[in-house]
């Protein structure tokens, strides 16, 4: 489980890092285009400066407002890929915080159970020391219960057998 939250983080990881990457270039790209504009406009102007028979004002105007109206349109494309890509962002982050909250959790759960099972596995050692201890025990008192038994038994063969021949005997 864990694996597949790193993967899926790295993915995120990834798509957040694509996301920044296409954001700088079209930031370049905006900014070429702008140098560009700005290029040509200056060359306009230096041609009417030169010679005012070719351009008339009017024209440079018109030029100047194309610009103005392409910029601001660039402008706002601009603008409105960052906030796509602030709000992709977010979402990548917001996902990249529940992984990490579910990995937190999981490794949670995976201490307490190693702690718990490591708590039965103690008690269950303790308990077949206990059980050792006991059997080792009853084996002694078996042994010596038939120790007694035998001795007894002994006894009482010797007794009868000597009866026997005294009664034999008589």
């Amino acid at each position: 489980m864990k694996s597949g939250l790193n993967k899926e983080r790295a993915i995120l990881q990834q798509k957040l890092d694509f996301s920044e990457s296409d954001l700088k270039d079209t930031k370049e790209q905006l900014l070429e285009i702008k140098k560009a504009h700005e290029a040509t406009i200056k060359a306009f102007e230096m041609m009417l400066s030169e010679n005012k028979s070719l351009i008339t004002e009017k024209d440079i105007l018109d030029m100047k407002e194309n610009h103005l109206n392409e910029k601001k349109l660039f402008e706002q494309e601009l603008l409105n890929m960052r906030k796509a890509h602030a709000q992709q962002m977010e979402i990548l982050n917001e996902k990249l915080n529940e992984i990490e909250l579910k990995a937190q959790i999981a490794e949670n759960d995976y201490k307490k159970e190693i702690e718990s099972l490591k708590e039965a596995l103690e008690q269950a050692e303790l308990l077949k020391q206990k059980l050792s201890s006991d059997l080792k025990s009853f084996d002694s008192h078996k042994v010596r219960t038939m120790k007694d038994i035998e001795e007894k038994y002994l006894i009482k063969v010797e007794y009868f057998l000597q009866v026997l021949l005294d009664f034999f005997l008589i």
